[in-house]
């Protein structure tokens, strides 16, 4: 329903990504990457909305290394560092409950809050798909939102913990 605020509903985007040595590439590479969010919003004191993502990012071929899928940043897993993990593949579920604490109209104003956990791993290819859901990475968080001047610019913080520490990543809008 929002393109910067989304509350409600479905959003779904696939891309296929082809490197052919026959069209010029130096590299022969296959990419399919998938998202799927869901967006759900619910009263209880104030509205809050749980948005979730799945993600998934496949590579065969000769898959150079900046073509490499990753997991740990502020758009993956919150808990590690950037691009911790790297492998063939990727697969992992963000969620997060989100709602607006205080508005200040006199001020075009608004601040604040997120809990999310966030799970999932690389793995290599021609890994056994019953194998994937072992040593999932997860992480658990809490961030605070500011909104200024208009509704759709939101300035973000989050601060992920997981079994190596904490992370601190700053940005602006949503990550989903």
């Amino acid at each position: 329903n929002s393109e910067f605020q989304p509350t409600k509903g479905n959003y779904a985007k696939s891309s296929i990504e082809i490197g052919e040595q026959l069209w010029g590439s130096s590299y022969d590479v296959f990419v399919v990457e998938n998202e799927i969010r869901q967006y759900l919003t619910f009263h209880l004191i104030k509205e809050i909305t749980f948005a979730s993502r799945l993600y998934s990012r496949f590579t065969s071929g000769n898959v150079p290394y900046w073509e490499l899928s990753y997991a740990g940043d502020d758009e993956t897993l919150r808990g590690y560092e950037n691009k911790r993990f790297i492998d063939d593949n990727v697969l992992f579920l963000n969620s997060e409950l989100r709602t607006w604490l205080f508005n200040f109209p006199e001020f075009a104003t608004r601040i604040g809050g997120t809990l999310f956990i966030d799970t999932g791993r690389t793995f290599a290819n021609g890994e056994h798909l019953s194998v994937i859901s072992n040593d999932l990475k997860t992480t658990i968080g809490f961030g605070g939102l500011a909104s200024f001047f208009t509704d759709d610019f939101i300035i973000r913080g989050d601060f992920g913990f997981s079994e190596e520490g904490l992370r601190i990543y700053f940005s602006t809008g949503f990550m989903f």
